[in-house]
């Protein structure tokens, strides 16, 4: 046991530091399977302005999204676009696994916002709103000098969820105050063309994906996206039909999703949750595996000591 110990104290040691410093520095949420997820505007890597989320319903399952409800305060659906080409492989489609896309409306409006709920277990090959419009035709604002291109560039919005409660979660609990939150979305503002180069449609588009918060690889997708038409067909002012775009999205939010307040690491909590008994835990954890690869140098040096 001592040989192996000598042969192999260091590397054991080394990777036993680094799975106590990945445990200290990880939130709860990203180690703990408790249903939390993240609203990003990236599929890929996460951005620094996501914010944290338990959801209310299973987007892996068609009946839980085909009950979403018709009635979101003052809007109304009006009915239900075909979904079975977004379900089709790509190139022909998303290849959405589930999917529901319907348009609301309001008193005053006349014109619908379109909401599209969507999980695609194709992460690799799943493309963002960037790509799937260009690839329709759709230019963005200014139309691109007139010359189409792979992917539209895309900028964050922000909406505001009033008076939203965060739940608690592991190894920390909140006080149930409620406030507002403000959550990033991508927003696209596209234009589509005729062949002479006449502007026929205008579109915002507001969006946003739905994450594993936890440490593991991402099976699968979600993303809610939010677009309505402006300029001669829909809302006439662009201002006006983001505002209503935003409105909508902020009622919608809440029927979909539970906020959690931003965590902190496991060490900071156990700090702050237990003073100096956390202080000392963390220090303890840290200190360990020095101290598996101290013992036995130091014990020789001791037993050479007093041989002495």
């Amino acid at each position: 046991m001592s040989e192996f110990r000598k042969d192999y104290s260091i590397a054991i040691a080394i990777l036993a530091e680094a799975l106590v410093l990945a445990l200290l520095l990880s939130t709860p949420g990203m180690i703990m399977a408790e249903g939390v997820n993240l609203l990003d505007t990236s599929k890929g890597i996460s951005t620094n302005s996501g914010i944290f989320v338990r959801t209310k319903m299973d987007f892996g399952s068609q009946a839980h999204l085909d009950a979403f409800p018709r009635q979101i305060g003052e809007w109304e659906a009006v009915g239900d676009y075909q979904v079975e080409t977004l379900k089709k492989p790509w190139p022909y489609g998303l290849g959405a696994k589930t999917a529901i896309f319907r348009p609301y409306s309001t008193a005053g409006l006349y014109t619908t916002v379109d909401f599209l709920a969507m999980l695609s277990e194709n992460v690799s090959s799943f493309h963002p709103p960037e790509i799937c419009y260009a690839g329709q035709g759709w230019y963005d604002e200014y139309g691109n000098g007139g010359v189409l291109s792979s992917t539209l560039k895309s900028t964050i919005e922000y909406i505001t969820i009033e008076n939203a409660t965060f739940v608690s979660g592991p190894l920390y609990h909140t006080d149930g105050q409620a406030q507002n939150i403000s959550i990033p979305m991508g927003k696209l503002v596209i234009e589509k063309r005729n062949e002479t180069g006449s502007v026929i449609a205008r579109q915002i588009v507001l969006y946003f994906y739905v994450k594993d918060s936890k440490l593991t690889v991402q099976k699968s997708i979600t993303m809610l996206r939010y677009s309505t038409y402006y300029g001669n067909y829909g809302i006439v002012d662009p201002e006006v039909a983001l505002s209503v775009l935003k409105e909508f999205a902020s009622k919608t939010v809440p029927e979909v999703f539970e906020f959690k307040a931003a965590e902190r690491p496991i060490g900071a909590i156990l700090v702050q949750n237990n003073g100096f008994w956390g202080a000392l835990l963390v220090a303890a954890m840290v200190m360990a595996p020095i101290a598996f690869v101290a013992y036995g140098p130091l014990v020789r040096k001791i037993r050479t000591t007093i041989g002495k």
